[in-house]
């Protein structure tokens, strides 16, 4: 008989794990998704699922934590004495998705290290058309707490943190949301979980559900699209980290912070910005940078920048 060995001699994320290709069509119930998990029922572009001229690059913000054949989480937090985030993650946007476009998805696990006494899982997930060029790369990252004896031989990181000052510049715009249930489930599907529901999330000792870092990505990503359109989905960069948790029902506003300009090599000036989500109290749950190519109707083609108060 084979020796079942203990979850803490066992990583669930071994580096290099690959998991199977998946194909999927670009569909008004993808874009729906990502519309309901952030309210974006308010900008016009998006108003009719089904006649979507420039679709969302933020679309894909939940699939890396939640890619067919992913390690579940039932599997990672053994007897709940464990607890798992989506910590961070980076994102670059190589060219506009279009409706109806069928995509290739690949998801493997690209890092394993610990930092801060905790577990860390770095996931490389990819979109790529059907010709296998490039649409969008990720950087994903997930944090499980703890050092388990797998974890013990990781390199460690740098347990300091960036520093994402928002107190100079321009304030380009903000979104507010205040998430809900509901808006939670649109990507975590309806079983009940701690992201959706009340009475797991306090069986896990927290007051209600946590809204999903993806979906602090999601809104800045939405953000970044209604400021700069084409701009930011052909070309756009965003990088954040999630800092604290927050619960459902409880008003967050995204905010983005002029920071700087430069020109890339074409000659399209690049605009940098401070990313942050923040809650009433000023806490920040999410910062980052975030930087977008600035367009126009001539350069950008068909496409222009989505006309929405911001």
């Amino acid at each position: 008989m084979n020796k079942v060995l203990p979850y803490d001699e066992v990583d669930p994320l071994p580096l290099g794990l690959s998991l199977p290709e998946i194909q999927r069509r670009v569909t008004s119930e993808v874009i729906g998704a990502y519309v309901h998990s952030i309210g974006a029922e308010d900008n016009p572009a998006l108003s009719n699922l089904f006649a979507v001229d420039l679709v969302p690059p933020g679309i894909f913000a939940s699939v890396p934590a939640y890619f067919p054949g992913k390690p579940s989480y039932d599997s990672i937090l053994v007897g709940g004495l464990r607890s798992m985030y989506h910590s961070g993650c980076s994102w670059q946007f190589r060219r506009q998705l279009t409706f109806g476009e069928e995509l290739k998805l690949r998801w493997r696990v690209a890092e394993r290290w610990t930092k801060r006494g905790n577990d860390v899982a770095v996931y490389a997930f990819d979109v790529l058309d059907m010709s296998e060029r490039e649409i969008l790369h990720c950087r994903f990252r997930e944090t499980m707490s703890g050092i388990p004896t797998y974890a013990r031989a990781f390199s460690t990181q740098d347990a300091s943190r960036k520093d994402f000052s928002t107190s100079a510049g321009t304030l380009l715009g903000s979104i507010t949301r205040t998430f809900t249930y509901d808006m939670c489930k649109a990507w975590t599907g309806s079983e009940p979980s701690w992201h959706n529901d009340m009475k797991v999330a306090r069986e896990w000792g927290y007051d209600d559900a946590i809204v999903l870092g993806s979906q602090f990505n999601a809104l800045m990503c939405e953000l970044m699209s209604r400021l700069f359109g084409i701009g930011f989905a052909e070309g756009g960069t965003i990088a954040t980290n999630n800092l604290r948790l927050t619960t459902v029902k409880k008003p967050i506003t995204a905010y983005a912070v002029e920071s700087g300009r430069t020109n890339d090599s074409d000659g399209v000036e690049r605009v940098t910005v401070a990313i942050f989500c923040a809650d009433e109290a000023g806490n920040k749950i999410s910062a980052g940078i975030a930087t977008a190519r600035v367009v126009n109707a001539e350069t950008a083609g068909h496409y222009s920048t989505w006309s929405v108060d911001v």
